[in-house]
């Protein structure tokens, strides 16, 4: 069969894969016309859901060796107990009020108490008002379809007479299709 542009604009005669590579390209594509029945023979690794809390400015500060302070938490519900979720945080803290070696610590906990740590990270300041950003990812496997808090909490772990303290701190949760 021939190829026949119609004075409407349609081209007629052209059979599947007869273009040349390159010449289709994103507008050309319908809206839509990837849906999700067809978006599910792609393997796992896809972004289901985002859940943000944006950058958050509250002063904390950690004024004893003992003790989480809580920073900010999210909720998400996985929609597969295969699922992960991608944690990342980002925590910019700065010793204040002390000598040197100001210990400050993050933590990221799963469940609600702070039941469950699954990551820690720490920054040791030799100067007061030293800054450091920490910026600890986690891929978590809560197994489960429950919701599933996840929180960020701030630690001063040195014992000296120093204080650990943030005014810029964030929380990302994606859930990752397994």
């Amino acid at each position: 069969m021939s190829i026949t542009i119609n004075g409407n604009g349609t081209v007629t005669g052209i059979s599947v894969g007869g273009l040349p590579d390159g010449i289709v390209d994103t507008d050309m594509i319908a809206n839509n016309a990837v849906t999700n029945a067809k978006a599910t023979g792609i393997a796992g690794g896809k972004i289901l859901q985002v859940i943000d809390t944006g950058i958050l400015t509250t002063t904390v500060t950690a004024t004893t060796a003992t003790g989480t302070l809580e920073l900010t938490n999210a909720t998400i519900t996985p929609a597969s107990t295969s699922n992960k979720v991608l944690i990342m945080a980002t925590v910019t803290m700065f010793s204040t009020y002390g000598s040197s070696n100001t210990f400050g610590g993050v933590y990221i906990f799963r469940g609600n108490n702070n039941s469950t740590t699954i990551h820690q990270a720490s920054h040791g300041g030799k100067d007061s008002y030293e800054e450091a950003t920490i910026t600890p990812y986690v891929l978590d496997s809560p197994n489960t379809t429950s919701a599933q808090k996840y929180t960020i909490g701030l630690n001063r772990w040195s014992s000296g007479t120093n204080n650990v303290e943030t005014s810029r701190y964030s929380l990302m949760l994606m859930e990752i299709a397994a």
